[in-house]
């Protein structure tokens, strides 16, 4: 609805996902070779938060062409960085959850790895409840399937609606997550 992509050109953009994932692997190995776990984190988020935020504005502001090449370039481009940066965040995070446990461990004497897992897993079913929410909530607000709020909007602001909930609105997501992360104080010499 928003893309306009030709049905031949629709998969391009999701399949390039989890075919770089395979080179997010090694990436995350260069790359805390040089920054901390949690700056890792803090780069491969801010990048997917950039790339998932720019994309719709500049389609919004007319600079992107909806249905064009260059627009399944750049929405191919957007699953390359949104799957390298995801493996890094993945492998770093659960990285610095290891280093928890450790610091755990020495202050309290105990391991406590099933507690931390289990923590892990509520939220996760808890971001994945919330985001649905989220998303079903943006759906039925700008209109597209079933009832719909009524805002006075067209089938065109349907479209921008969702572009700025896919784009901008998950970029501020990912971005709300940064101040918890910079409060993680575990670096290589502490740990």
């Amino acid at each position: 609805l928003f893309w306009k992509l030709p049905a031949a050109q629709i998969q391009a953009p999701v399949l390039a996902i989890p075919l770089v994932m395979i080179i997010g692997i090694p990436l995350a190995g260069l790359l805390l070779k040089k920054f901390e776990k949690r700056d890792g984190v803090l780069i491969a988020l801010c990048a997917m938060a950039a790339v998932q935020g720019l994309l719709p504005l500049l389609s919004l502001m007319g600079l992107l062409a909806p249905g064009s090449s260059m627009t399944v370039a750049m929405l191919v481009g957007n699953g390359v960085i949104t799957g390298v940066s995801g493996v890094i965040c993945f492998i770093c995070f659960y990285s610095m959850l290891a280093d928890a446990v450790d610091e755990h461990d020495l202050l309290f004497s105990v391991r406590r790895e099933a507690l931390y897992s289990a923590a892990l897993m509520l939220g996760t079913k808890a971001a994945t409840g919330l985001g649905s929410l989220m998303a079903g909530a943006g759906l039925q607000i700008f209109g597209v399937g079933g009832e719909s709020v009524d805002l006075g909007r067209g089938a065109g602001d349907s479209a921008a609606g969702l572009g700025l909930l896919w784009g901008p609105g998950t970029c501020l997501i990912l971005l709300a997550s940064v101040p918890f992360l910079r409060r993680y104080q575990i670096d290589r010499r502490r740990h």
